[in-house]
């Protein structure tokens, strides 16, 4: 892009310092032309040709210009009087500064998308863990279980952290999640999650800050789903949406997929969740 307009910068400031001088100088070359055509007339004798051309003598005076009128009156002469020449440079300088404007508004365009892009807001996921899902028996006492049973009144229990990794803050963040057991299946299955429940609340995240919320099973796993659990037959996932609006009054979104499988690790000890092949897209 820049080689390009370097040209055409180039090209516009030659046509803008050429073109006013070569119409100059054509006009001034006419009218030298005109003075010394009519100071000539003033100090030479009139030039009397005889009146009989035949035989090869000459012609009259009257009789060679209007010859010469004649062969000034072809259909491209006209093209090249002083007066035409000017139309002509001025033409191209329109034309060449009307792709520049256009160029320049494109570049122009083009570059704010971009700052607007590297200085926005980007929300995202990140820092996720789950607890509370299964005991292991029995229980090596060497090995902590992280993500043993410690509320038995509930299920599994995720903790989803959300950053703002952008450059700038980002308003009206809001965070919501839902919390799934499945049936493990290859490819997994993309999930939507479910509607709010009021209305959630909105925060706003600086550059570098972020913030977590917790969603979880309102039933406790039972024994035959934590069987299939620790087997890798089923997987928790965890479906949210991140919306938020950046600096430029833009709104944006997040959907992510996380998930909780055995292959990551052992049920009971393992707390990872990670992304789902499906399911996570922004903008």
């Amino acid at each position: 892009m820049r080689p390009l307009r370097n040209i055409l910068w180039f090209s516009l400031l030659a046509v803008s310092l050429c073109g006013p001088g070569l119409a100059e100088n054509q006009h001034a070359t006419a009218s030298h032309s005109a003075d010394n055509s009519h100071a000539n007339t003033e100090n030479t004798p009139p030039n009397i040709a005889p009146a009989n051309t035949a035989n090869g003598e000459s012609k009259p005076s009257s009789v060679a210009a209007n010859d010469n009128e004649k062969t000034e009156d072809s259909p491209h002469a006209w093209m090249l009087k002083p007066d035409w020449m000017i139309v002509w440079v001025t033409g191209a300088y329109t034309i060449v500064s009307t792709i520049a404007l256009f160029l320049l508004g494109f570049q122009i365009r083009y570059s704010s998308i971009a700052n607007q892009r590297q200085l926005r807001a980007y929300v995202v996921p990140e820092l996720s863990s789950i607890a509370n899902v299964a005991n292991v028996i029995p229980d090596p006492p060497e090995l902590e279980q992280y993500a043993r049973v410690v509320n038995p009144k509930i299920g599994p229990v995720a903790t989803i952290g959300i950053k703002n990794v952008g450059q700038s803050p980002s308003y009206n963040v809001v965070h919501t999640a839902s919390i799934y057991l499945r049936a493990y299946t290859n490819p997994p299955v993309t999930l939507v999650k479910l509607p709010n429940e009021g209305d959630p609340s909105t925060i706003i995240l600086g550059p570098g800050v972020g913030t977590s919320m917790d969603v979880w099973l309102n039933d406790p796993l039972s024994d035959l789903e934590t069987a299939n659990l620790k087997a890798g037959l089923a997987v928790i996932y965890v479906v949210g949406v991140i919306t938020y609006t950046d600096i430029f009054g833009k709104n944006h979104s997040t959907h992510y997929q996380l998930q909780h499988h055995s292959s990551t690790g052992k049920i009971g000890w393992n707390t990872k969740m990670t992304f789902s092949p499906t399911g996570n897209r922004g903008d």
